[in-house]
């Protein structure tokens, strides 16, 4: 009887240590798509930034081309699912997830999903990036240099 039991422990032990490994494998999933969305839509605001300057500066017939919206968030076809929409930044809540503008600062900022599993050394929970205009195009500058699982977030 007691090997048996000794038997149906061990299984139960090994079978907690494959459910462990495979939760901890599943977030490091997760955290990997996080990041790949995250640096999806800054290129995606990037490139729609870079394509309404140059049709700005296509219709302009005096090369002064037209100031663009602030928010780069407009020059999308179609916002992230998770664009929260026009913030302040010193009022943000505490559960916030997803992308947001601060016209008062003039930033695009990102509150990260995973914020329990993030790593003490990423330490960023909040990504914002300064939106500067200056001859061309819209650039959207990191305002810090963000971690995340070791990666540079640019």
């Amino acid at each position: 009887m007691s090997r048996r039991v000794l038997e149906w422990g061990l299984l139960g032990a090994a079978i907690l240590l494959l459910v462990v490994v495979f939760l901890r494998q599943a977030r490091l999933v997760q955290d990997q798509a996080e990041l790949a969305t995250v640096r999806t839509t800054l290129a995606a605001m990037r490139t729609a930034a870079v394509l309404q300057h140059i049709q700005a500066s296509a219709v302009s017939s005096d090369r002064g081309v037209a100031k663009a919206q602030e928010n780069p968030f407009t020059a999308l076809q179609s916002p992230p699912l998770n664009y929260l929409g026009e913030l302040d930044l010193r009022r943000l809540p505490e559960d916030l997830t997803g992308w947001f503008f601060d016209p008062a600062c003039r930033c695009v900022g990102y509150a990260r999903a995973q914020t329990r599993w993030v790593p003490a050394s990423d330490g960023a929970q909040l990504l914002l990036f300064q939106v500067h205009r200056g001859q061309g195009p819209l650039q959207l500058l990191a305002m810090d240099n963000y971690l995340w699982r070791g990666e540079l977030v640019r």
